[in-house]
């Protein structure tokens, strides 16, 4: 397991959310550390996953393969894909506002509350 980038979790203290260069999501809770993460996303597209920020309380958008891709940690499914022209180097989120920072460029997106 190769971690990258790891951020705690708005709404709640025990839970953070890591990306690493294996191509893997993983959501943990910290008082569960012995057992590993609790939600993982990994699928044969993703080669390698770069930053990650929580967009709401059980969304996650990421870095992925020159894309913005936001995630739905209950249901597990791709909410939303952005493509980028590059692979983005840090993202930073306010207000479901994304800033994603790729070769000296900068892209932003805003998103729309997509909670079913």
């Amino acid at each position: 397991m190769q971690i990258y980038s790891v951020r705690w979790a708005p709404t709640c203290r025990h839970t953070v959310v890591s990306t690493g260069f294996d191509g893997k999501i993983l959501v943990w809770d910290i008082r569960q550390h012995d057992r590993g993460p609790s939600v993982t996303y990994a699928t044969s597209e993703f080669k390698t996953m770069f930053p990650v920020e929580f967009l709401a309380p059980n969304q996650v958008v990421a870095g992925v393969d020159r894309a913005l891709v936001v995630y739905d940690v209950r249901t597990h499914d791709v909410r939303s894909r952005d493509d980028l022209e590059y692979d983005a180097d840090s993202v930073l989120v306010k207000d479901r506002v994304v800033v994603a920072a790729h070769r000296q460029t900068l892209s932003t997106f805003q998103y729309m509350d997509t909670v079913q």
